[in-house]
């Protein structure tokens, strides 16, 4: 977390500084991003970052979090507009929301994707700790919601299904920046369209051909 000194900066010199943090994650693996380049991007002599940060991993969780939760307050406008769908559905919009969101902020989707190559276990660690939990949250009152309506069983472990839904839709992001690159949206809407609902038809017919198994 950033240090007091950093909170009471003005709005604006926050995000010059944030702005310059994201150029550089966005370019850069963690162990080759560079505070010098950072520093001089924003304007910040070297000896104020560490008044406003502890280290490169201080900023860079800190950046992570604050990416996490913009997604997550797109996701959180979309909601408001789901009462209508059943699960699945609610699913499928918010993976296309997810790429709309992308498609938008090129430079949190680079950020993204330089997170998920990370080799790095201490960072991906010390972002999946905070960040995953938001997620799971997230989807947890998804599913909240849906049992209490009765659109899908209510013996389903809440946990595991919320941290399943969010794997693929980090494994859909990922996919879909590999494959199309740079996403024009209105060419490639069909195609990515077609592969988040095999995944929406994998979960929810399941893959076993087996009659008889129980896995409780």
């Amino acid at each position: 977390m950033p240090k007091a000194t950093f909170f009471n900066l003005t709005d604006v010199r926050k995000d010059e500084i944030l702005q310059a943090a994201l150029d550089e994650f966005s370019k850069y693996s963690y162990q080759e991003a560079s505070t010098n380049r950072i520093c001089k991007m924003a304007g910040v002599a070297k000896g104020s970052f560490y008044q406003y940060f502890e280290d490169k991993m201080d900023l860079y969780v800190y950046l992570m979090s604050r990416a996490t939760d913009e997604k997550l307050a797109a996701f959180g406008v979309l909601v408001q507009s789901l009462d209508q769908m059943d699960f699945l559905e609610q699913i499928e919009s918010l993976y296309m929301t997810g790429i709309e969101y992308a498609i938008t902020r090129p430079k949190y989707a680079e950020l993204a994707k330089r997170f998920a190559e990370e080799r790095q276990m201490d960072v991906k660690n010390a972002i999946l700790k905070g960040n995953s939990a938001k997620a799971y949250s997230f989807y947890e009152q998804l599913i909240g919601q849906a049992k209490a309506k009765h659109t899908i069983r209510e013996d389903v472990n809440t946990r595991a299904l919320a941290m399943l839904i969010s794997a693929l839709n980090d494994s859909v992001m990922a996919y879909i920046t590999e494959e199309y690159g740079l996403i024009d949206y209105e060419r490639d809407k069909e195609a990515i369209l077609k592969f988040i609902r095999y995944q929406i038809e994998i979960l929810k017919n399941g893959i076993d051909n087996v009659t008889g198994r129980s896995y409780t």
